[in-house]
C-alpha cells in the first residue's frame, strides 16, 4: 500500500488564555494520499481553520498543540524547528486563506507580494520573476495581469483579491494545497476555471489538497474524500460518491436539506437549531445530541462510538452502533428521513407595487491620472449606464463576474461612491438633490452589508458597540432599548447574547458575518443591499440568514439589491434577476425566465457553471474564450464579442439595443434583434 502523503493523528489543539481553555480541535485524524483531495466541512467555529492551521503551525500566539501527530511523506512537522518550517511552507505546503482582505500586505503591490514567494523558494530573479507572476495571475483568470501587478490589494475586488492569494500559493508547485474556502468571492465562471485549474494541476503535479469549504456543490465537483467537522471533531469520513449517496450523520443530512437549490416561493430551509456548542466545555456524549431529530436517552451519557458501515465510510454516531451492511444504513436513514423545507404563509415581493428604488441611467466613472501633474489620461468605466427599480418588498438580484460592476452600483446608489452620471430615487426622492444633513436622515432606510466583514466590522468596538452604534448616531431609543434591540439581533441571526461583550477577532469568519447582517438590520432600513451576504456562512448558517431575509421581506416589505454569484441563493430569495457584465446589464427579467430561460450568451455561460452535487460527467460547462475585458478599455460595440461563442460582425461594430423577449424579460444581444 502506498505511503500517504499526509497523516495527521489525535490532533489536539487548545487555545489558553481564558479561565478555561477552548478545545478548538480535539482528536482530529485524517490521510491524504498523493493526488488526492480531502474535503473538509462544517460549521463556522467548529474547527476547520483552526486545523489547517495546526498543519502548517500558523496558530495564533494563545494557541497549543497539547497532543497529535503530523506526518508530511514521513516527516514530523510538529517536531521541526521554526526555521525549517519555513523552508516547507510555501514550498512544500502552500495555503489559501479564507479572508483574503486581512491575508495581503495593504502597502505592498500584488507583484511584490507573488514575487516573494518565489524569490525566497526558487532561484528565479529579476525579470523572469516578474513573467512567472503574470503567468500566475493569467492561470487564475485575472484580466490585464501586467497591469495588476503594479496595483495594492485595495483596488482589486473580492473576488480578485481571492485570485492573487491563489496565484501565491501556488507559486512553488506545493506537494500539499490547503485551501481554506478557495473558491468563496469568486462568481461561478472563475469558480469552475478555478476548480478546473486546482483539478489540472493536481492531476499534472500528482499534488495533494486539503480543501476546507461550506459549499457542497463545490466538495462534489472536486473531492475525492470527505470529511464532516463538528464542535472540534470529525463525526463522519466517507468517499465522494459515498458520502453525496448516503450521508449517515444526522448533522451530515441536516447540511444537504439546508441547501437551498430547488426551493422556491414561500417555502423556508431546514435548519438545525441552536448553534455549535462552546468548545470550553468538557463533553460527555455526542456533542451534536442537543441539535440532533433523532437523539436517544444515552446520547449524552457516553460518547459516540466510530462505526465503520463500509470501506472508507465511517460514522460516529450511536444510531448506527451494530449496523454493518449499506442496506441497513438505506433503512435507517429513510426511517428517520426530516423534512427539507417547511412550508411558510405570507407572499413576497410582488413586483407590482410602487417602487422603493429607482436607478436611471447610473454611471460612475473613475479618471485615470499618469505624469508628474497627474493629468487625467482616461477613465475606468465601472458603472456605465445602469438603469433598474426595485418595489417594496421585492428583491433583485444583481449577478455577474468579479469586476463587472456590481459592488460599484450598491455603493453610488447609498452614495458612498458619487456617481458620474444618472440619478437615485428612493421612494420618488432624489438622493443627489439632498443635502448633507437631509442625506443622514435618510441613511436609516437604507443599508448595506458588505462582502468583507472583518474590513467592515471596527477590531476596536465589541459586538454590542457595533450594534448600537447605527441607533444612536440616527437618535433611536435609550440606552436600555438600544441594549435590548441588541441582544434580539443577535438571536435573530443566530449568536448567543453573551457574546455582546466580544470583538470582532473573536470570532469566525462566519460569525462576523451575521454580525455585520445584525448592524445592517439595527436601524430597520427598508431597502438592504446586500454584497455577497452569505458568501462567507456554511450552508447550515446561510439557510438561518436566507429565512430572516425572507420572513423579513414578508413580515416589512423590505426590498434588497442581493448582488451575488450563488444562483441558488437567487433561486431562493429573488423575484427578478438583472445579469452585469463590464459595467452594463445585458439580460432582466423574472426569475424563473432568467434561470430558466437565459438568451444572452453570457447568461447561458454562468448557468452553465454553476456547481452541482450531482455527478461531476453530468456537467457541460459553456467555457468563455479569453479573460474579461478592462473597464479603462472596453471594446468596441458588444462588450461580451471577445468572448462570445456567436458573435458576428455586428457584434463588432456597433453596441445592441434592447429587446424584449416577454414581459419583463428583456436582453442587451444583437441575436434578438
Amino acid at each position: 500500500m502506498a505511503t500517504p502523503l499526509l497523516e495527521v493523528r489525535d490532533l489536539q489543539t487548545w487555545l489558553m488564555g481564558g479561565d478555561v481553555p477552548v478545545r478548538a480541535v480535539d482528536g482530529v485524524g485524517l490521510t491524504i494520499n498523493h493526488g488526492e483531495t480531502f474535503a473538509l466541512v462544517g460549521e463556522s467555529g467548529c474547527g476547520k481553520s483552526m486545523t489547517a492551521l495546526s498543519i502548517a503551525r500558523l496558530l495564533p500566539e494563545n494557541a497549543r498543540v497539547r497532543s497529535g501527530t503530523v506526518h508530511l511523506a514521513g516527516s514530523e512537522l510538529l517536531g521541526l524547528a521554526e526555521a525549517s518550517m519555513r523552508e516547507v511552507r510555501g514550498k512544500r505546503i502552500g495555503m489559501i486563506f479564507q479572508e483574503p482582505g486581512t491575508s495581503l500586505n495593504p502597502v505592498l503591490t500584488v507583484g511584490t507580494q507573488i514575487g516573494e514567494v518565489i524569490v525566497r523558494h526558487t532561484e528565479l530573479r529579476g525579470a523572469h520573476v516578474r513573467d512567472r507572476c503574470v503567468e500566475l495571475l493569467d492561470s487564475v483568470g485575472i484580466p490585464d495581469a501586467e497591469r495588476r501587478l503594479d496595483e495594492f490589494p485595495f483596488q482589486l475586488s473580492g473576488g480578485l483579491k481571492q485570485r492573487v492569494m491563489i496565484a501565491a500559493a501556488l507559486a512553488c508547485g506545493p506537494e500539499l494545497l490547503i485551501a481554506d474556502e478557495p473558491t468563496t468571492a469568486l462568481d461561478v465562471t472563475i469558480q469552475a476555471q478555478v476548480i478546473a485549474l486546482l483539478k489540472e494541476l493536481q492531476s499534472r503535479r500528482n499534488m495533494s489538497i486539503l480543501l476546507i469549504t461550506h459549499d457542497l456543490a463545490v466538495v462534489a465537483q472536486i473531492a475525492h474524500k470527505v470529511g464532516i467537522m463538528y464542535a472540534g471533531q470529525i463525526v463522519e469520513q466517507a468517499s465522494r460518491r459515498q458520502f453525496f449517496e448516503y450521508p449517515a450523520h444526522p448533522y451530515s443530512r441536516k447540511l444537504f436539506q439546508s441547501l437551498p437549490r430547488g426551493v422556491t416561493g414561500d417555502a423556508s430551509l431546514a435548519v438545525i437549531p441552536g448553534n455549535v456548542p462552546s468548545m470550553t466545555r468538557v463533553f460527555a456524549g455526542c456533542r451534536f445530541a442537543e441539535r440532533c431529530d433523532f437523539g436517544k436517552s444515552d446520547c449524552n451519557a457516553r460518547p459516540a462510538p466510530w462505526v465503520e458501515l463500509d470501506y472508507q465510510h465511517k460514522v460516529r454516531c450511536v444510531l448506527y452502533a451494530g449496523t454493518r451492511q449499506v442496506a441497513d444504513v438505506h433503512q435507517t436513514l429513510r426511517a428517520r428521513q426530516g423534512d427539507s423545507a417547511e412550508p411558510h404563509a405570507g407572499q413576497s415581493g410582488d413586483g407590482e407595487s410602487a417602487p422603493v428604488l429607482q436607478v436611471e441611467g447610473l454611471k460612475v466613472h473613475f479618471p485615470i491620472r499618469r505624469g508628474l501633474f497627474k493629468r487625467t489620461v482616461g477613465a475606468v468605466r465601472a458603472v456605465d449606464g445602469v438603469t433598474l427599480e426595485i418595489g417594496a418588498g421585492e428583491c433583485l438580484a444583481l449577478v455577474g463576474e468579479s469586476g463587472c460592476g456590481k459592488t460599484t452600483v450598491g455603493k453610488s446608489i447609498l452614495r458612498l461612491v458619487l456617481p458620474t452620471a444618472g440619478r437615485v430615487l428612493l421612494e420618488n426622492v432624489e438622493l443627489g438633490d439632498l443635502s448633507r444633513t437631509q442625506l443622514r436622515a435618510r441613511r436609516k432606510d437604507m443599508q448595506i452589508v458588505f462582502q468583507d466583514p472583518y474590513a467592515s466590522l471596527n477590531p476596536r468596538m465589541r459586538v454590542a458597540e457595533l450594534l448600537e452604534e447605527g441607533m444612536a448616531a440616527l437618535g433611536l431609543g435609550d440606552a436600555r432599548w438600544r441594549a435590548q434591540r441588541a441582544d434580539e439581533l443577535l438571536s435573530q441571526v443566530g449568536l448567543a447574547a453573551e457574546m455582546r461583550s466580544r470583538y470582532p477577532h473573536e470570532f469566525s469568519g462566519g460569525q462576523r458575518q451575521r454580525i455585520a447582517i445584525a448592524r445592517a438590520l439595527a436601524v430597520d432600513p427598508k431597502l438592504l443591499i446586500c454584497d455577497e451576504p452569505t458568501s462567507a456562512l456554511d450552508v447550515s448558517v446561510q439557510a438561518q440568514i436566507l429565512n430572516l431575509l425572507k420572513s423579513l421581506q414578508r413580515g416589512l416589505r423590505l426590498s434588497y439589491l442581493f448582488i451575488t454569484h450563488d444562483f441558488s441563493v437567487v433561486e431562493f430569495l429573488a423575484q427578478r434577476v438583472a445579469v452585469m457584465y463590464l459595467g452594463r446589464i445585458v439580460e432582466s427579467g423574472s426569475r424563473d425566465a432568467v434561470l430558466n430561460s437565459p438568451r444572452h450568451p453570457y447568461t447561458r455561460a454562468l448557468l452553465s457553471a454553476v456547481p452541482t452535487t450531482e455527478e461531476r460527467t453530468q456537467r457541460t460547462v459553456i467555457w468563455l474564450k479569453g479573460e474579461l475585458p478592462s473597464p479603462a478599455n472596453p471594446p468596441q460595440g458588444c462588450h461580451f464579442h471577445p468572448r462570445c461563442p456567436d458573435a458576428g460582425d455586428q457584434c463588432r461594430q456597433h453596441y445592441p439595443e434592447q429587446t424584449t423577449i416577454s414581459g419583463e424579460h428583456v436582453v442587451a444581444c444583437h441575436l434578438y434583434r
